[in-house]
């Protein structure tokens, strides 16, 4: 279940929230099941919590969801270049026809994600066969 302390800090702001994350850095945020669709969340810190929340369509540029867990969360269409999402649990969740430009997921654990029309751009991505069961096709390109 969402914490209704945690959307009413992020109902003020990214910059509100990232002073409140400086300020609770022991704290995990929930907000699972929290609907944050179409939301411009550039350069927010949603590193180690739990995000299984509805995210379409959502501007993560440049936020960090460092060992995050995203698992079933929904981040179709949304922009994630420069995203921080290394060893997080994306298992189950979709990104389909999302941007992953400059984006790190080292360590992240990718099993049955569904990244069908993702557009990867110089992107650090997990090789490991154990992590790995993507339905594809990805769309990629090397700049």
């Amino acid at each position: 279940m969402t914490n209704s302390v945690h959307i009413k800090v992020l109902e003020q702001g990214v910059e509100a929230w990232n002073r409140w994350r400086e300020e609770n850095p022991l704290g995990t945020p929930d907000l699972r099941d929290a609907y944050l669709s179409n939301r411009n969340l550039q350069g927010i810190n949603l590193s180690r919590g739990e995000w299984r929340a509805n995210l379409i369509g959502a501007n993560l540029s440049y936020a960090d969801l460092t060992g995050a867990n995203l698992r079933e969360a929904s981040l179709n269409l949304a922009e994630l270049t420069g995203i921080k999402l290394n060893q997080a649990d994306l298992r189950g969740a979709e990104l389909l026809d999302s941007t992953l430009h400059f984006a790190d997921l080292s360590g992240a654990d990718c099993r049955d994600a569904n990244f069908c029309g993702l557009m990867l751009v110089n992107t650090i991505f997990p090789c490991s066969s154990k992590h790995m069961n993507l339905r594809l096709p990805i769309w990629t390109r090397h700049i």
